[in-house]
């Protein structure tokens, strides 16, 4: 009897260490559990910020490379016109350099506007360069000169302005072209290029100052009732059946 209590008690004893055992297994594991579960999820957390920073600045870069950068080569590539162009107009009151990329809101933004889109690799360059300095022969002309030089949008410039060579002379009224002049001749250049600005700003054609004060003439003749020669024009007979009809 006795060593069968004996063995029941070491049996229940070996039992008891079993169950113990496993229970304070699951007690150990549980809070393992939770504290992986805590970690994955704490990590989860801060990947989605990662991620979300990372996006953010994508955003921001491809809004800087929109932005920015044109900006940036807008304004260098002005510096760059005033500099290689800009700077042998600097004494001259009468000339003004449309900034790079801005000659369509120059247009836009004046109701009457000549505009000389010029090449400063073109032969005749350094001959208009002299004739737009010449104050004796700036006085012709009393309104501005507006100047496009054509650094770096040379193929969109000449396709969008259907330009080919030579030094051009536009005229807009209201956005709408009325009047073109190419200049591709030294003399021509020499002697009459403010007379054709001149001409184009009044709404003609280009003219040089004889071609101009003629037509001057043809109008005042015109409005006195003269024939271009100063004759008075001839009216028509009256008939003499008419002469008493009473109106």
């Amino acid at each position: 009897m006795d060593k069968l209590t004996k063995i029941k008690n070491e049996l229940q004893t070996i039992y008891n260490n079993i169950t113990g055992g496993i229970s304070d297994k699951k007690a150990n594991f549980s809070p393992r559990m939770k504290e992986s579960r805590h970690h994955f999820w704490q990590s989860l957390k801060e990947r989605k910020e990662i991620v979300a920073i990372t996006l953010l600045s994508i955003v921001l870069l491809a809004l800087i490379m929109i932005v920015a950068i044109p900006r940036t080569k807008a304004s260098i590539i002005t510096k760059e016109t005033n500099s290689l162009v800009g700077r042998n107009y600097q004494e001259s009151n009468h000339v003004e350099l449309i900034p790079y990329n801005k000659i369509e809101k120059a247009i836009v933004n004046n109701d009457s506007i000549t505009v000389a889109i010029i090449d400063q690799h073109d032969e005749n360059y350094d001959v208009l360069e002299s004739v737009l300095n010449d104050e004796e022969k700036a006085v012709k002309f009393d309104g501005t000169v507006y100047l496009y030089p054509l650094v770096n949008e040379k193929d969109r410039v000449r396709s969008f302005f259907k330009i080919k060579d030579g030094i051009t002379l536009i005229h807009f009224e209201d956005q709408k072209e009325t009047a073109r002049k190419v200049l591709s001749k030294k003399k021509d250049i020499e002697k009459n290029t403010f007379d054709y600005f001149k001409s184009m700003s009044m709404g003609k054609p280009a003219m040089t100052a004889d071609e101009l004060a003629n037509e001057k003439l043809k109008e005042d003749q015109e409005a006195k009732g003269l024939t271009p020669d100063g004759e008075p024009k001839k009216t028509g007979e009256v008939i003499d059946e008419l002469k008493d009809v009473i109106i």
